[in-house]
């Protein structure tokens, strides 16, 4: 029994070791995210967009939310990829740290250098051998007398750590990103300005949530000040930023700034600028008495000047409201100096008023009077609570030490062997390096010079201590 597990996990660590497995993963790894970027994800877009987008791609929708497509970094597919791809990380990094501290390579013989230079020449004595050694140490090697013929001398000795260390990144990367997606709470919403938020489960209007995180009740209510887009010349958007009040139960409000790559960060929970933004018209039906306040949201259009536009029946009622406002009537501005509201009321079939409006403005339809009361601006936002960011951090920057030690300091290594023949001495030199290897053939050659034109001439008495 104990030989059939060992050869099992054998073959299960021979499987995740292979560069199919890794090459399967990464892939599958980069077309989850080329979806999720595609696919539009709950908890970060809009409803009238995911609606939209419903609208324009009806079998790809019902795809998405059958297989988990719109929630893609909380999904058990994707979740898996990543577990998956941690396992291999783990197999890869056992395996790097076995090499680097048995470092058998370093102490095998001469004659099994492959990648290695070998040279020789004559010598008398074995002072050769420790001229040899003192070279070595001039130029910066750390010198060790593996037998009483053979000295071995190595530079950057610390990179090959750098390989581990690279390793020990990427898994903490992974395992961190894994807890991060695992563990998320997210949720959108649209804030009017003047109006103030309570974050909370139900008020959330998309939201996304993995199998593994709890229900999402963050203690913080968020009040719009005011909200500002930027624009380029050419019409483009350049800046999204929005003046808040932030509180929780246990603290006042407190006035911040949160823009696209600033977010706000409360008690653990991150408020993000979203990309979703437009106009909040606001129309009052009266007939018989009954008086209905309704507002709609109307998403911004890909360019300034361009009206913002939205169709939808007003509640309570029969009637199909057809919007068209201009923030701006005089110049193209994303400010409400002369707003314009292009309205088409109809019912059934027919068509109940056709025109433009005004702020205040007043038509009669369906037997009652309907009023242009008012136009705010209204700003999305991604309330997110995420767990595990530090770590990411933390194996990024393992991960730049590794590439520093890997590739700034390649590992250098000469053996040196005094050779007893039968009616000679042979000085034997075997050098090998992992990169950079113009420039170690330039400095090994130089040390092999040195020690052959000197030969004989310094006798160096330093005493070597064995390994």
């Amino acid at each position: 029994m104990t030989s059939r597990v060992r050869t099992l996990a054998q073959r299960f660590r021979r499987m995740f070791l292979s560069r199919t497995m890794g090459l399967f993963l990464i892939v599958s790894l980069a077309m989850l995210c080329f979806i999720g970027v595609n696919i539009p994800q709950l908890g970060s877009a809009s409803p009238s967009f995911l609606r939209a987008w419903r609208v324009s791609h009806p079998f790809l929708s019902t795809v998405a939310g059958a297989f988990w497509l719109n929630q893609m970094y909380v999904s058990p597919l994707f979740l898996s990829i990543v577990a998956l791809l941690s396992v291999a990380l783990t197999c890869s990094l056992i395996q790097v740290f076995r090499s680097v501290r048995n470092r058998d390579g370093a102490k095998r013989a001469i004659g099994q250098w492959p990648r290695g230079t070998l040279v020789s020449f004559p010598v008398e004595d074995r002072s050769a051998l420790d001229l040899a050694a003192q070279r070595l140490r001039r130029r910066g090697y750390h010198v060790r007398l593996i037998s009483s013929r053979t000295v071995r001398a190595v530079k950057n000795d610390f990179t090959r750590w750098g390989t581990l260390l690279l390793h020990a990144g990427m898994l903490t990367v992974v395992v961190s990103s894994l807890v991060y997606v695992a563990l998320e709470r997210r949720g959108f919403a649209q804030i009017i300005e003047g109006d103030t938020f309570f974050a909370d489960h139900d008020e959330f209007l998309t939201q996304s949530e993995s199998a593994f995180s709890r229900t999402f009740h963050p203690d913080l209510a968020l009040s719009l000040t005011k909200f500002t887009a930027d624009y380029y010349s050419d019409g483009e958007i350049k800046e999204l930023s929005s003046s808040v009040a932030a509180a929780n139960s246990s603290s006042e409000p407190a006035a911040s700034l949160i823009t696209v790559n600033h977010p706000l960060d409360v008690n653990g929970v991150r408020v993000y600028q979203s990309t979703s933004f437009g106009y909040t018209v606001c129309l009052i039906f009266e007939r018989n008495g009954q008086r209905i306040p309704t507002y709609f949201s109307l998403d911004h259009p890909r360019k300034l000047g361009d009206p913002f536009v939205g169709e939808t029946d007003f509640p309570k009622t029969e009637l199909l409201m057809n919007f068209r406002l201009h923030a701006d009537t005089r110049h193209q501005s994303f400010e409400l100096d002369h707003p314009c509201l292009s309205l088409n009321v109809s019912q059934k079939d027919s068509v109940l008023f056709r025109g433009s409006l005004e702020v205040g403005d007043k038509i009669p339809v369906a037997d009652g009077m309907l009023t242009f009361a008012e136009v705010r601006r209204w700003s999305g936002f991604v309330f997110s609570e995420t767990y595990g960011v530090g770590a990411v951090f933390a194996g990024f920057g393992l991960i730049l030490l590794g590439l520093v030690c890997v590739y700034f300091f390649p590992l250098r290594e000469i053996i040196v062997v005094l050779a007893q023949e039968e009616r000679s001495r042979q000085l034997l030199f075997a050098g090998i390096a992992r990169r950079e290897k113009a420039l170690f053939a330039e400095e090994f050659t130089g040390i092999v010079e040195e020690v052959y034109l000197n030969e004989g001439a310094v006798h160096v008495g330093t005493e070597l201590a064995e390994v």
